[in-house]
């Protein structure tokens, strides 16, 4: 498969945009009926399915980020809802599939699916589109004093798509208190395009999959855009490249040890060229990791 067919597949296989649809407009008056039934659907599952599983699995979460709880930048398990909007988004997603109401709702013909993206610029949020309307199962996330379950029109919610890498540092920044700087990394750098930094601890940058499809489309412009910024760029001290390295697994090349544009610059567009190459290995990110930047043994 080339690498351009199977950036077409993936990129139907991840759509986790809102979509905006005139033909929706026609189930506006259905969905405000069944507004009540879905709170109440979804409430009944948090609070006999979802909550109690997930309740149980905090403690063993905790205990495997053990002594990396400040490297997962302040998510705290122990406060069970905060820090779990996508796995109770996704899991609450995967049971309303096999409900009759998730039947009924797609034999009209409504849209049902996820979605990422932010609220308000100031938030990550998980969610579900039910047509022209936002869902979010976990709006207690952030808040457990909030109520857990939301549905309103999506321009009533706030809710917007991530469509560049530029939208999401100021909710990095605000959301986890960190420094964004270039990934030295060429590597992974299309993918990763940034680093967060704090107290000396360093981690990769969520790998946002819509993102990293759109910017194939664009042949890596917009992490271009952002790599070769020298606002962004600067050299990791030893106590953060040690933490980097502890979590990608992958360690620099000398070359890296005193990076600069320049040489990220040379290095990506070699990298390119293996697109083709790779195919649809490409996408898989791990694949892609032990092809790329193979383990040093």
């Amino acid at each position: 498969m080339t690498f351009y067919s199977a950036l077409n597949d993936k990129i139907r296989e991840n759509s986790d945009f809102i979509l905006n649809d005139p033909t929706q407009n026609q189930f506006d008056n259905f969905i405000e009926s069944k507004k009540e039934t879905i709170q109440i659907y979804f409430e009944t599952l948090l609070r006999t399915k979802i909550d109690p599983e997930f309740r149980k699995k905090k403690k063993a979460f905790r205990e495997q980020i053990g002594r990396f709880e400040e490297y997962t930048f302040g998510i705290s398990p122990i406060d069970y809802p905060v820090g779990f909007c996508g796995q109770i988004t996704l899991r609450g997603f995967a049971l309303f599939e096999k409900s009759q109401l998730f039947i009924e709702f797609k034999e009209k013909g409504i849209i049902l699916k996820k979605v990422f993206g932010k609220i308000n610029d100031k938030y990550f949020e998980n969610a579900i589109q039910i047509g022209n309307y936002y869902l979010c199962i976990a709006n207690n996330a952030l808040n457990p004093k909030l109520p857990p379950v939301t549905i309103k029109k999506i321009e009533e919610s706030g809710f917007k798509n991530i469509e560049k890498i530029k939208d999401t540092l100021p909710i990095m920044k605000a959301y986890w208190n960190v420094e964004i700087i270039t990934n030295p990394i060429a590597e992974l750098s299309f993918r990763h395009p940034f680093l967060m930094v704090r107290n000396n601890w360093c981690k990769l940058c969520p790998n946002f999959e819509r993102l990293f499809l759109n910017d194939c489309l664009s042949d890596f412009q917009d992490s271009e855009n952002f790599l070769f910024q020298k606002d962004f760029f600067r050299q990791l001290n030893p106590q953060e490249k040690n933490t980097l390295k502890a979590e990608v697994h992958y360690y620099l090349d000398a070359s890296d040890e005193d990076t600069n544009i320049l040489h990220l610059k040379e290095k990506r567009k070699k990298l390119l060229q293996l697109r083709q190459q790779m195919g649809k290995d490409f996408f898989d990110e791990q694949t892609y990791k032990n092809t790329l930047c193979p383990r040093q043994q």
